[in-house]
């Protein structure tokens, strides 16, 4: 579950659902229109804001996803893992380009 907030009312503007446990890191893309989070349930998801539902899900960490971030421009993720992996991303192919083992 996760909640965007409206900052300028102070007030909720819209709820995310999709990921099946707890939700560890969250990041947005720099024209706002992308948030990438990523969950215990060891997956990352990409949300489009402008439409308030999900674009995909990318599903190749063993492990709880403790950690995300997003290119400016949207087009490539960042995901750190506690299966001792970082993954690169291209949102595009919705696989991993490159994985760093850690």
């Amino acid at each position: 579950l996760i909640i965007v907030w409206d900052v300028q009312r102070r007030c909720e503007d819209f709820t995310l659902r999709g990921h099946s446990n707890s939700v560890y890191g969250l990041a947005i893309s720099g024209d706002g229109n992308r948030l990438v989070s990523g969950s215990r349930d060891n997956s990352v998801k990409v949300w489009d804001l402008t439409r308030r539902s999900e674009e995909c899900t990318l599903r190749e960490h063993e492990d709880d996803v403790c950690a995300v971030a997003i290119a400016t421009d949207g087009k490539m993720i960042v995901s750190a893992s506690d299966d001792k992996t970082v993954r690169i991303w291209k949102v595009k192919r919705q696989l991993s380009d490159s994985v760093i083992y850690g």
